[in-house]
């Protein structure tokens, strides 16, 4: 039995056959897009709060503000770095450079992003992370094509990735850490202050203990009397202890805002970095690479940015 095409089957296959002329034709896909995202991260990290530091600082803990100002130039100048390679790769794509001189671009790219991590304050166990990934810079250069120097170039660009991760937990951790010292530096301001609160405090324990001492069965007037003169003081005392506690609300929701936007930037860089090893193969395909929940993560990033200046 003969067999025929059907009208849509026609279409369908002049379709597949116009797509396979297309990609045979060496024209690498946009990887704007992924340009796109990196930058979208990039403004965030930038925008990250610098007041924490000074916190610090006026809460005596010097050192953890110099550390904290470690990681945050770190991440910057990684930042920076991170940027610049994916414009780069955006840019050999949009030239339609291929073969042995995309290779070189993609291997000066890498070099680039190397140099970057490289000048900023790193830990010894960064530094020879880095020493080591510059022996991938010689093996993608000698790659044959866009999508082969990507590939090996993927090793370096995970291990960067990987040391950011650490670096960004670290601060996180060290926000962590930080919450109650920041807080109680409201208090520690001045011994008015830490009066204040010893004396409610004090109020506070004495209230509970006679309401827990509380028989309904019986009448105490002492105890009854006792728990309205407790309440009259802690009223009266009302108008200067509010803003001292919404004070310290205001830094535990900023240092808290913080560490949300270490855990979400931690997991752009995951994304980003995922993104980046399936690279040569979305290459190969002729496919742009799916940034969607890289844009997605970018954005919620954003929004905590956005909401941290707002308060």
């Amino acid at each position: 039995m003969r067999w025929t095409c059907t009208a849509p089957q026609r279409l369908a296959a002049a379709g597949l056959a116009c797509l396979a002329g297309l990609m045979s034709a060496c024209t690498l896909p946009s990887l704007q897009p992924f340009a796109e995202s990196t930058a979208q991260i990039h403004a965030a990290v930038l925008k990250t709060d610098t007041d924490v530091p000074v916190l610090l600082r006026e809460a005596n803990k010097a050192d953890a503000a110099a550390e904290m100002d470690r990681h945050l130039a770190l991440r910057v100048q990684a930042m920076n770095g991170v940027l610049k390679y994916a414009e780069s790769l955006a840019h050999i794509t949009a030239a339609g450079q291929t073969g042995t001189q995309a290779a070189g671009k993609v291997a000066d790219s890498l070099n680039g992003l190397l140099g970057a991590i490289k000048v900023a304050p790193l830990a010894g166990e960064a530094v020879s992370l880095v020493a080591m990934a510059y022996g991938y810079v010689a093996q993608v250069r000698a790659a044959s094509a866009f999508s082969e120097a990507v590939e090996r170039a993927d090793p370096a660009v995970q291990g960067i990735a990987a040391i950011l991760d650490k670096d960004l937990r670290a601060l996180e951790d060290l926000l962590l850490q930080m919450r109650i010292p920041l807080s109680d530096r409201v208090i520690n301001r001045t011994p008015e202050n830490v009066a204040l609160q010893d004396f409610r405090s004090g109020l506070e324990r004495e209230r509970r203990k006679l309401e827990r001492a509380l028989d309904p069965a019986t009448v105490n007037t002492d105890s009854a009397k006792r728990l309205q003169d407790i309440a009259m003081l802690i009223e009266q005392t009302r108008e200067r202890w509010e803003p001292l506690r919404a004070e310290q609300r205001a830094v535990v929701a900023r240092v808290d805002g913080q560490i949300a936007l270490m855990k979400k930037t931690r997991q752009a860089l995951g994304e980003w970095a995922a993104v980046h090893g399936e690279l040569a193969g979305t290459v190969k395909a002729g496919l742009r690479p799916n940034t969607a929940v890289l844009y997605s993560i970018a954005s919620q990033i954003q929004k905590l940015v956005d909401g941290s200046a707002a308060k």
